[in-house]
């Protein structure tokens, strides 16, 4: 067969004879692989043309060319390029990086000429590297170059290979031969670093660079390289905290959704492509969008939503301004407080109590049938039809509504023919038993047991008329609106006192911030509470309590005894069973009968003259100025330490129990410069110490529960103070800290340490084992072990 000369070997335009032979030889080739209809093989050189694609001018040619260096040459050519030079264009493809093509009938010296002068092509023995692309992958080729639009700057895409494949990323720039975007950069736990990358991507975290706070956490740039490197022989480079990735364009495909983390983390890097970028960002994965929503616009607009596009939303606007296109990053739900939820990641259905600027609180029913409370973002729910009935979950059921004052009326069992006809006792609840109203009634004969009675079967003591029980009502009838409490929760504000024996927060008294009903106690309620003492550790922090832990601290009686329901509050009614074995009565006498008090640590009195906005019940109280500060005679140092426990001044002296690279080491304290009033040190062998910074510095927490060593306070105002065991606490989860119960020792060398009285209920967060001596652990082991108390069993 035929063939037309290479560039190689050609050093003159060919004649017009070699064309029509090198034409008939291509056309002839093209019909045996189907390419072409045989009627074209009789056309001569006038049917040449009809071989190219329409839009092309002739064959193709191609270059070898360096790494990275397609844009380099084709805006070159295109620069420099003149008519001698016979190139009507220069191309590249993103998915072929090692060419760029040239459309041209043959290369001619003068564009050999052109194409030698450029650093950016691959040569051999000084000449280019040129190859003719065969006539049929023409067609596919310039198919490609034509084919479907590349990532343009801004565009959010998902990164399909390397390292950071799934991720989502936003094009910084696009060149002929790929794209450089910007991606959140993976960090890595030190002890995965020589894991495989499959396992160490499970153990990677997404966090913006932070020169500062990376080096102190990773230790040194030797460290920081092999885990920030994108790929093999490539330089990382970052820009406002993003890495700058270079990908081929065929890896990158539009990103159809992202996590709301990953474009928090994206906007908080501020960067100008970002922010630019941030309208025209995929809907997060965790939000869900309808047609017929309500949503809310920035400017205090709202409308009704019309359809979703893969950048935002067409919003019908209620002020009549027509439909707009809206970003998803500028839209949110309109949630209201009783609306009935669906949450469509979890599937839950709720209702909501509080609505935030951007999260909603609801309640739902639990496994175990509790109500319990969940917090969602507002464009991750889905407002359903309120209906009579979705209430039920949450309200109280049913019950029958007794007259004022028959709770504890006194009556006697009339019916004729009752065993027991003619006893005497008194009405303790009012109960619906298979709709139908029935009185629970404690004779006096039999004062453990509850007894239930038709209405019809007593009589009022004394009086002789039949006890009119009432009518029934349904908690839902008292609903108006979307939601509405079965009345106002009771004992709110009250000061209690918590008496009951193994708890972590016994003798403390606080004050009740809420009432909780439904739960899998004995009584069915649970009260939070936030403790009276003035603490600034623990000041508002909230703990939850069993009903029937704790008394009213004047009087020593239970709540509902000392400040008896109302008609409305019947939600809040304790269980019957609870109520039956009459615990809240013998709780009373017992208290009447113990000598002293058995509160013990009450509520201590603030520092005199403090500013007000150190109310201790204050959410978020503001640290005082330095004219306060003076005034008052309040020291800083004896609150709370806002900056890392380890730089904390009481530590100074210590010695303790750390980890520092995932290894057990000494840690040492040391006065320090003003600028730095505390330095760590850890030990290295009997003499020697080395300072480390204080943030790779992790504590040992007491974490087994038969631990009798001595422990160090580490946060909180009794940090410095040297504690020993009394008993734990286990948390409700096993991610959870154990609450402690320790005791304040003064330690003696040589001795057995000393008790001071003091007790504290600390997390074992707070706590960190301290460098004792063996001398000291042998001297004082039977003092700990007399002073440890067995865990209470659950």
């Amino acid at each position: 067969m035929t063939s037309m000369p290479t560039s190689s070997h050609r050093s003159e335009d060919p004649t017009p004879e070699q064309l029509e032979e090198y034409a008939s030889a291509v056309i002839e080739r093209a019909r045996k692989r189907r390419r072409v209809e045989s009627d074209l093989a009789v056309g001569g050189l006038d049917s040449v043309d009809s071989l190219w694609v329409v839009g092309a001018s002739g064959p193709l040619w191609r270059v070898r060319i360096k790494k990275h260096t397609q844009d380099h040459l084709v805006s070159r050519l295109k620069h420099y390029k003149t008519p001698d030079h016979g190139l009507i264009t220069a191309f590249a493809l993103p998915a072929i990086p090692q060419w760029v093509y040239l459309d041209c009938q043959y290369v001619n010296s003068a564009l050999r000429q052109l194409l030698s002068s450029s650093c950016a092509v691959a040569t051999a023995n000084g000449q280019p590297i040129l190859e003719e692309v065969p006539v049929e992958d023409s067609g596919p080729i310039r198919t490609m170059q034509k084919g479907k639009p590349n990532p343009q700057k801004g565009d959010w895409v998902r990164v399909t290979r390397g390292p950071y494949r799934n991720d989502v990323a936003c094009v910084r720039e696009i060149y002929d031969w790929g794209a450089e975007v910007l991606v959140i950069p993976r960090f890595y736990a030190p002890e995965h670093r020589r894991c495989p990358q499959r396992e160490k991507r499970q153990h990677s975290s997404h966090s913006l660079w932070d020169s500062n706070r990376t080096l102190h956490r990773l230790g040194t740039m030797r460290q920081i390289c092999p885990i920030t490197k994108t790929q093999k022989r490539q330089n990382s480079e970052y820009d406002r905290g993003l890495l700058i990735l270079q990908c081929e364009i065929q890896s990158l495909v539009t990103a159809s959704t992202i996590s709301a983390s990953i474009l928090g983390l994206f906007v908080q890097s501020q960067h100008s492509i970002v922010l630019q970028a941030e309208l025209r960002a995929p809907c997060p994965m965790e939000w869900h969008f309808q047609v017929g929503d309500d949503v809310e616009i920035s400017g205090n607009r709202t409308g009704v939503v019309c359809s979703i596009s893969a950048t935002g939303v067409e919003v019908s606007l209620d002020n009549g301004a027509g439909i707009h296109h809206i970003p998803f990053s500028r839209i949110i739900k309109r949630i209201s407080v009783g609306d009935l939820v669906l949450c469509l990641e979890s599937d839950r259905e709720g209702l909501v109590q509080v609505v935030g600027e951007f999260h909603i609180v609801a309640l739902a029913k639990g496994p175990n049938g509790e109500i319990e409370e969940f917090e969602r973002p507002r464009n991750s729910v889905s407002r359903q039809c309120s209906r009579p009935h979705d209430y039920s979950e949450y309200i109280a059921k049913p019950k029958i509504v007794p007259h004022v004052g028959w709770i504890g009326r006194r009556v006697v069992v009339g019916a004729y023919g009752l065993v027991l006809r003619g006893k005497a006792g008194s009405v303790a609840d009012v109960i619906n038993e298979e709709g139908r109203p029935m009185a629970v009634v404690i004779l006096d004969d039999e004062p453990d047991i509850a007894r239930m009675f038709r209405p019809e079967d007593l009589t009022i003591e004394g009086r002789g008329e039949q006890l009119d029980i009432g009518e029934t009502s349904n908690a839902l009838e008292q609903i108006q609106g979307p939601m509405r409490s079965s009345g106002q929760t009771p004992w709110i504000g009250v000061q209690v006192g918590i008496f009951h024996t193994g708890h972590r927060l016994r003798s403390k008294i606080g004050t009740v911030r809420d009432v909780i009903c439904g739960q899998d106690n004995a009584s069915g309620l649970r009260l939070v509470i936030v403790l009276d003492t003035y603490d600034p550790a623990t000041t508002n922090k909230e703990h939850t309590v069993d009903y029937e832990h704790v008394l009213e601290v004047e009087t020593k009686r239970p709540l509902r005894l000392y400040k008896p329901l109302l008609l409305s509050q019947n939600a809040f009614l304790p269980r019957l069973s609870f109520i039956q074995s009459r615990y809240e009565e013998r709780m009373e006498h017992m208290t009447r009968t113990l000598p002293g008090d058995f509160i013990r640590n009450r509520a201590t009195t603030p520092p005199p003259n403090l500013d007000p906005a150190w109310d201790p019940r204050s959410k978020t109280p503001p640290l005082p100025d330095g004219s306060s500060i003076s005034t008052s005679g309040f020291n800083p140092l004896s609150y709370e330490h806002h900056g890392h426990w380890a730089t904390d001044g009481r530590l100074l002296g210590r010695e303790l129990r750390i980890k520092l690279n995932g290894k057990a080491k000494t840690l040492i304290f040391r006065q320090g410069a003003k600028h730095a009033p505390v330095e760590c040190y850890i030990r290295k062998g009997k003499k020697k110490i080395e300072a480390v910074p204080p943030e790779l510095v992790e504590a040992i927490h007491p974490a087994t529960p038969r631990n009798y060593e001595r422990w160090v306070v580490i946060k909180g105002r009794h940090t410095g103070k040297y504690v020993r065991s009394i008993r734990y606490e286990k948390g409700a989860t096993p991610k959870m800290p154990i609450w402690w119960t320790v005791a304040v020792v003064a330690p003696a060398e040589g001795q057995v340490d000393e008790q001071t009285g003091e007790e504290l209920h600390l997390e074992s967060t707070d706590l960190c084992l301290e460098e004792e001596s063996e001398s000291s652990r042998e001297t004082n082991m039977l003092f700990s072990r007399k002073l440890r108390e067995e865990a209470p069993r659950h």
